[in-house]
């Protein structure tokens, strides 16, 4: 790596007054003597302390750790509860359910589509395993690895794969034809996480949302653009009532509620997607307009298809 990277994350964990690894190589080592502040360390937080040790770790690793990721995002991307094992996340009490950060899938740079907070037994088992490891893992095993049982494996590999397809263009997820094992999959009524169907699925949703361009919505913001549209808003409570069904056994009543209101459509789609594929396209085609007709047309052809 650029040896100029090393010594300015030398420089700033000598700034705020933060002890260097004892594995520190030789630029950081002289960015830090020379970051020695004359008048006394800045002042620093948890989340100002984290962003050095990410950026450190990438840089140990090799791998490129984007400006994009600041203290004021990781403080943005902050949670109470770990979003694979589920448990209320602590601070500094040595137990695995400290908070922790770190990248989704050890695949890709530290970018911030690929960064989150989680327990550190859910950090510890993932570990070094690349993301086709994690996704054998959670369709192959039976029991426990590492702390974690089969249903939080899925969840790792869920997000896992999830971050995987953020990662394409819209052009590349169009080349993968995966609308026929969609249709396969919801017609035979499986959960995505449980068979071989996921990534396929995973694929055709990412492409759909690219082309939504609504991924920033919350079900708050779709519920007030509904508000002169009775039968609609009748229609998304209904959808959303189904994902709430399947998405609350994640975390506890009350945090799941709040969580739910300020998740974002991605998710909401992500999910509502596998119950209903009439109620869907009315809901998306309503609101994505002339985007979605090509993607709807394929489905009703391969729909047809199964049903035949």
């Amino acid at each position: 790596m650029n040896d100029r990277v090393g010594f300015q994350i030398g420089e700033d964990f000598a700034r705020y007054g933060r002890k260097l690894p004892d594995s520190a190589p030789e630029p950081v080592i002289t960015g830090y003597k020379a970051g020695i502040p004359e008048k006394g360390a800045w002042k620093t937080d948890r989340y100002i302390n984290k962003w050095l040790q990410l950026r450190f770790n990438a840089f140990s690793r090799g791998k490129l750790f984007s400006d994009e990721i600041t203290p004021g995002l990781i403080k943005s991307i902050d949670t109470d509860y770990c979003p694979i094992t589920g448990m209320k996340l602590t601070h500094s009490t040595g137990k695995d359910s400290d908070w922790s950060i770190d990248r989704v899938s050890n695949d890709f740079d530290y970018i911030p589509t690929n960064l989150i907070v989680m327990s550190t037994r859910a950090n510890k088992a993932k570990g070094d395993k690349s993301a086709d490891r994690i996704l054998q893992i959670s369709t192959s095993l039976d029991g426990q690895l590492d702390n974690l049982n089969v249903s939080q494996w899925k969840r790792l590999a869920e997000l896992v794969q999830w971050t995987r397809y953020r990662q394409m263009s819209e052009e590349e997820l169009e080349k993968i034809d995966s609308t026929e094992l969609f249709i396969s999959g919801l017609l035979k009524g499986e959960e995505p996480f449980q068979n071989a169907y996921y990534s396929q699925l995973a694929v055709f949703q990412m492409f759909l949302l690219k082309q939504l361009e609504t991924g920033k919505r919350t079900p708050v913001d779709i519920d007030k653009i509904m508000n002169k549209d009775k039968e609609s808003k009748l229609l998304f409570h209904k959808l959303w009532n189904r994902l709430t069904k399947r998405q609350s056994s994640y975390l506890p009543n009350e945090q799941y509620k709040q969580w739910s209101n300020q998740t974002t459509l991605i998710l909401y789609v992500k999910w509502v997607m596998l119950h209903n594929i009439n109620d869907l396209g009315r809901f998306l085609k309503q609101y994505a307009g002339s985007k979605l007709s090509e993607p709807l047309e394929i489905i009703q052809q391969r729909e047809e298809k199964y049903l035949r």
